[in-house]
């Protein structure tokens, strides 16, 4: 199924191919790290918080789960595996593994900022155009879709992991 992630203000919207809206993902301007979730009718559906190497999901009334990112690794000088040194920029976040009761998604990041997506092993999907405006998923039909506005929440934001702000 291919869906379409338009943006809007302080929200990302993504409709389905007939242009169906599927979910609303509101982005605060305030903590940049944090986005909700909701459903088409704007009811709250989980929180993604982006921590320290990690990203967290939250939904209400549940324990929240934490997926690490994985950056590029290379030998220390001790012989022990350190993330890859970076002198002009922060690394580039690689992987991400969400564990769900539907199964273990992952996300990898590309250097050309497209991600693959993997469920249990297996190409589930992708996610490109993520540098524009409006980006776009291609995600198999056995993928739900509200757990469209989840994969597209933590690949935003490891997409945005290496940002360097300037003041």
């Amino acid at each position: 199924m291919r869906y379409v992630v338009k943006y809007e203000v302080n929200e990302y919207r993504i409709y389905n191919a007939e242009e169906k809206l599927i979910c609303r993902i509101h982005r605060s301007i305030v903590s940049g790290n944090g986005l909700l979730i909701c459903d088409r009718t704007g009811k709250g559906v989980c929180r993604i918080i982006r921590g320290d190497g990690e990203i967290f999901v939250e939904k209400e009334g549940k324990e929240s789960v934490s997926c690490a990112m994985e950056y590029p690794m290379e030998e220390g000088k001790d012989g022990k595996p350190v993330i890859r040194q970076a002198f002009t920029r922060p690394p580039l976040a690689e992987k991400i593994v969400l564990q769900t009761k539907n199964g273990t998604y992952t996300l990898r990041q590309m250097k050309n900022r497209e991600f693959l997506i993997w469920r249990d092993g297996k190409m589930v999907g992708r996610m490109t155009h993520m540098l524009r405006i409006n980006k776009r998923m291609e995600l198999s039909e056995q993928i739900p879709e509200m757990h469209c506005g989840v994969l597209f929440a933590l690949g935003f934001l490891m997409l945005h992991e290496d940002d360097i702000e300037i003041v």
